[in-house]
C-alpha cells in the first residue's frame, strides 16, 4: 500500500531509523503511522542466547493510534504483530525444535514506570509500558519474541542423548533408586534402627 492510500486511511508509514529503529513513540500513535519490516534473529543478542539456529528472520508491523483505556479518551497505544519461525533446544534431546510465533498484542503507552505501576491491570488484555521520544520498536519486538518461547519445548516424540529413550512407553525399571538421605531420622525417632 502506498503512503497516498495510507493518508486516505488517516495513518502514515514511519521510517524507522537507525540499528535501534527507535521512533518517537507519541507522535507515531497520535499520527496513526504504520512501520513494518523484518528483523534478524541473530542481531538481536538476548534472543540470540535462547535460540539452537539463529538464522531467519521475524517479521513485524507497528500501528499507532490514540483510544479510550482505563477510563480515559486519547490514550496512545501501539499494536504489534509478530510472525517467525524460531528454533530452540529440545529439553529432552537437546536438538533444534521449530516453534512458529505468530502473536498479537496491544500496549498501552504512559510516560514513566510510576504511571505504568498505577494503571497496569493485571486482568486486561492490553500491556502497559513507558513510551519515549527515541522508543525502540527492536527491543520491544525482541521483548515479545522471547517471550513467545514456551517454557519447556520438546519434540512430540524423543529419544534422550545416546538413544536413551525418555518419550512415551519408555521404562524406568532400570533407573536406581531413589536415594532419600534423611529417611533414616525417621527410622531413628521411632527407635527402628539396628544395631
Amino acid at each position: 500500500m502506498d503512503s497516498n492510500q495510507d493518508r486516505e486511511r488517516g495513518s502514515r508509514r514511519a521510517r524507522p531509523g537507525g540499528d535501534t529503529m527507535a521512533v518517537d513513540i507519541w507522535a507515531f500513535c497520535r499520527d496513526r503511522m504504520v512501520a513494518q519490516g523484518e528483523i534478524a534473529l541473530s542481531g538481536l543478542e538476548r534472543l540470540s542466547t535462547l535460540l539452537a539456529e539463529r538464522s531467519g528472520t521475524a517479521r513485524w508491523e507497528a500501528r499507532g493510534r490514540l483510544d479510550a483505556v482505563a477510563g480515559r479518551a486519547d490514550q496512545p497505544v501501539l499494536d504489534l504483530v509478530l510472525r517467525a519461525r524460531i528454533s530452540v533446544s529440545c529439553v529432552r534431546c537437546l536438538e533444534p525444535v521449530e516453534c512458529q510465533v505468530d502473536e498479537a498484542r496491544s500496549f498501552l503507552l504512559v510516560a514513566d514506570e510510576e504511571t505504568a505501576e498505577q494503571v497496569d491491570d493485571p486482568d486486561s488484555a492490553i500491556d502497559v509500558i513507558v513510551g519515549g521520544r527515541r522508543f525502540d520498536l527492536a527491543a520491544l519486538i525482541e521483548d515479545e519474541l522471547i517471550l513467545a518461547i514456551p517454557a519447556i519445548v520438546r519434540h512430540a516424540h524423543c529419544d534422550g542423548p545416546d538413544g536413551v529413550s525418555v518419550g512415551e512407553g519408555a521404562h524406568q525399571a532400570d533407573a536406581p533408586p531413589t536415594q532419600r538421605p534423611f529417611a533414616s531420622l525417621g527410622k531413628l525417632s521411632r527407635g527402628d534402627l539396628d544395631d
